[in-house]
Order: structure tokens, then C-alpha cells, then sequence
């Protein structure tokens, strides 16, 4: 790539690259809330791989004049999954709280989707790192855990990076904002199970 004269180059990488959320070996983060600073200790076989593709865009934009972006989203969900999946959960959750693997959070597949082309038209220099997930969780409870950000506000307006630097999605998204003239796109974000009705699965012919 670097000799093919692509320019910027957008990785969808992993929320289990830092290592503690999918440990076979299990650790607890360094600090909270986990920024997109954190050390990064992958051991299984998913979040290792996704780590390796994150040293090849810093590799990339070593030997070369392209930039990239690695995009960490959360546990990616899409509008049938409100109805199904998420409401199980939210129900079960009414008698007990039962451990999940990443405290609940999650990104809507659209709002993960706007936030792939912004990083894909922003400016950003050198290799940005950025997490993708909503303010709230899947049990529908804003800011239940203190790693995780928002990504509606800065994906709206840079102005908004203040209320959420130092959170998942803060000043990393700010930049791609700042990078990508965001005022000329208005996407639609933060569409939760509490706002998003259930898309009707689409059958055979």
C-alpha cells in the first residue's frame, strides 16, 4: 500500500486490542476511564490480530506519506438486534446483573458507519486511534461504566469535545471531527434501543 499511492487508509480494529476484556489470563485496565492511551497487552486470538493490523498502520505511516485511522468499535449491533437480542437482556437484567464481557457496551452499526467515512475524509496526521461506542449501555443506563465515552456531540460539533475529553471516543473523535469539517455533515447518532424502533428483517421472494 505505501508504494500504490493510496493516501488514507481506515482500519476497523477492536475494543479487545488493550487485552483486559477478552484476557484468557484475566487483568484488570490501569486506569479509568480507558483512553485510547492505554497499554495494550493482547493475549487470544482475536485481539492480537486486530494489534498486529494496528502496527502495520503505524508501520504504514512510517515508511510513507499516508495517514490511517484505527477504529476500536464496541460490540456492534443493528437494528434487529434491539427487539431481539438486547431486550433478552435488558428483561433478565430486571431479576439479576450477571457479568458481560464488556460491561454492556456497544455501538450502533449506522453510528459505527458514519464514524468509518468521517475518519475516512478527516485529515488527521500520522496514525489516530479512536473507540467506537454509545453513551449509554445495553442496559440502557447512561455512563454505567466509567471507560466508556460518546461518540453523539463530537461527532455533531467539535465544540462538544471538552464535555467528553479524557472518555472512550473524546479528543481522538474531536480530531477526526476538526479533520473532516464536520459542519457540512450532520449525522444522525446515538441511536439506541430507547430511539431506534426495530427494522422489520427483510424475507425471501
Amino acid at each position: 500500500m505505501a508504494r500504490s499511492g493510496v493516501g488514507r487508509l481506515v482500519y476497523l480494529s477492536s475494543e479487545t486490542v488493550p487485552g483486559f476484556i477478552t484476557a484468557e489470563r484475566p487483568f484488570l485496565p490501569d486506569y479509568l476511564p480507558v483512553d485510547e492511551a492505554h497499554p495494550t497487552r493482547p493475549q487470544d486470538g482475536y485481539a492480537l490480530p486486530k494489534f498486529v493490523g494496528e502496527q502495520i498502520c503505524e508501520a504504514l505511516v512510517r515508511r510513507s506519506d499516508a495517514t490511517a485511522a484505527s477504529v476500536r468499535p464496541s460490540l456492534v449491533l443493528a437494528p434487529e438486534d434491539y427487539a431481539d437480542f438486547v431486550a433478552r437482556l435488558q428483561e433478565a437484567s430486571r431479576e439479576a446483573v450477571h457479568p458481560f464481557f464488556n460491561q454492556w457496551s456497544y455501538v450502533d452499526v449506522e453510528d459505527l458507519a458514519d464514524l468509518v467515512l468521517l475518519a475516512a475524509s478527516s485529515a488527521t496526521a500520522g496514525h489516530e486511534v479512536v473507540y467506537a461506542a454509545q453513551p449509554n449501555n445495553l442496559l440502557d443506563r447512561a455512563g454505567a461504566h466509567p471507560g466508556r465515552g460518546s461518540l453523539s456531540g463530537a461527532l455533531r460539533d467539535p465544540a462538544h469535545a471538552p464535555d467528553i475529553a479524557g472518555q472512550r471516543g473524546g479528543e481522538p473523535v474531536a480530531r477526526l471531527v476538526t479533520g473532516a469539517h464536520q459542519g457540512q455533515r450532520d449525522p444522525a447518532v446515538h441511536r439506541g434501543p430507547d430511539v431506534l424502533p426495530p427494522r422489520p428483517r427483510p424475507t425471501g421472494t
